[in-house]
């Protein structure tokens, strides 16, 4: 489930589920809503300081340091070393069977994710992470689309 997004350049992605909604593009990152029937978002380059000032108040969120903050990646890339990034510094991988454990520990809050292929459950770090990371991604996305054609229209499924 979930709604997925594209931009004009190629690059695409899934909002994140129960997490975030279609409009963030909108009403976090500021983009114009151009068409009223489909969510069609618009930036830039006059937006994209105010964008990379998001993006850095969500990594300054999940305390990621600012050398390995990433803002750029390739059209068609599988994106895995900002995955990577953000599940250091958002999730937690935790056994099944530890699970309980970790609900007694003072600070995480139990907004699991069970990665059934490898009975693996991954813990929020602290409330929030995961609207963040969601956030981060797309942040990266708009700030690509900015990089290599000078704006970003951006495609939301309704």
């Amino acid at each position: 489930m979930g709604r997925y997004y594209e931009t004009n350049n190629g690059r695409s992605g899934k909002f994140g589920f129960a997490k975030q909604s279609s409009t963030d593009p909108g009403d976090f990152f500021g983009m114009k809503e151009q068409e009223p029937n489909q969510i069609t978002y618009y930036a830039d380059k006059d937006d994209e300081e105010d964008i990379k000032a998001k993006v850095d108040s969500l990594y300054d969120e999940l305390e990621v340091p600012a050398e390995e903050r990433i803002y750029y990646k390739e059209a068609g890339s599988s994106n895995d070393e900002l995955a990577d990034l953000l599940e250091k510094y958002g999730y937690r991988k935790v056994h099944r069977n530890e699970v309980k454990r970790f609900d007694k520990i003072e600070g995480y809050k139990h907004d699991p994710y069970y990665c059934p292929e490898e009975h693996y459950v991954f813990i929020e770090t602290k409330q929030g992470a995961g609207l963040a990371m969601c956030r981060i991604r797309l942040g990266v996305t708009i700030l690509s689309d900015l990089k290599d054609e000078g704006f970003c229209e951006l495609y939301a499924e309704l």
